[in-house]
């Protein structure tokens, strides 16, 4: 099976109470959604919240590191087993080739 497509959105997404600890306080969910569909039509979903106080990450950073850098990557590839997703992955900091 080969990756088709990608569908990322940057989502903001209201709290019902403010959410605080040590590093932050939040009234909304600053997200990032993928949908990754497959050649048979599998879709599979994820999520990530990047926050600069956590990773040094920002939303729009990460956003844009996946739609500039990773994500152009994926399309057309076939992986043949689990291990060649994790050796993908271990190669992929979406900085390199």
């Amino acid at each position: 099976m080969r990756v088709v497509s990608f569908d990322i959105r940057a989502v903001d997404l209201p709290l019902r109470r403010a959410f605080g600890h040590s590093a932050a306080r939040r009234r909304a969910s600053d997200s990032i959604f993928l949908k990754c569909t497959l050649d048979d039509g599998t879709a599979g979903f994820g999520e990530c919240l990047p926050r600069v106080y956590v990773t040094g990450e920002s939303r729009d950073g990460a956003y844009g590191l996946l739609c500039e850098r990773v994500l152009p990557r994926l399309i057309g590839r076939k992986f043949e087993s689990w291990a060649d997703v994790w050796a993908f992955l271990d190669r992929c900091d979406g900085k390199g080739n």
